[in-house]
């Protein structure tokens, strides 16, 4: 992939850019163009979840976002957390894409075990 394709979630005062490819890979802003700055800033962060699952993260995923799909958020937008799915994750997951999304979210859970450990 030389993008990451993302999802958009807009309520009436903020936007959550979240890719489709990296489960947890999400960040906001007031508007869905600081939503996506948001997202690219946010990917060198993001890459030591993508390392520590011994993944690979392209770097051309993380200089462009393509979005592929709106959604209308609501109240829990606004509050601050992306509240409805893409179309996408809907989709039934293949064992080897459930093997990727189990190492991503081992992954974070290490990270932040370490971060609350002060390591």
């Amino acid at each position: 992939m030389s993008t990451s394709d993302v999802y958009v979630e807009t309520g009436d005062r903020r936007c959550f850019a979240c890719s489709l490819e990296w489960p947890g890979w999400c960040r906001s802003g007031k508007t869905e163009g600081e939503a996506l700055e948001a997202l690219l800033a946010y990917a060198p962060r993001y890459a030591l979840v993508v390392t520590a699952a011994g993944l690979r993260f392209p770097a051309r995923a993380q200089e462009r976002a393509d979005v592929v799909e709106r959604v209308q958020g609501s109240m829990a937008t606004d509050f601050g957390v992306p509240g409805l799915p893409a179309v996408a994750d809907g989709q039934p997951l293949t064992r080897a894409g459930a093997a990727r999304l189990a190492s991503l979210v081992a992954a974070s859970w290490r990270i932040l075990d370490d971060v609350a450990a002060g390591r």
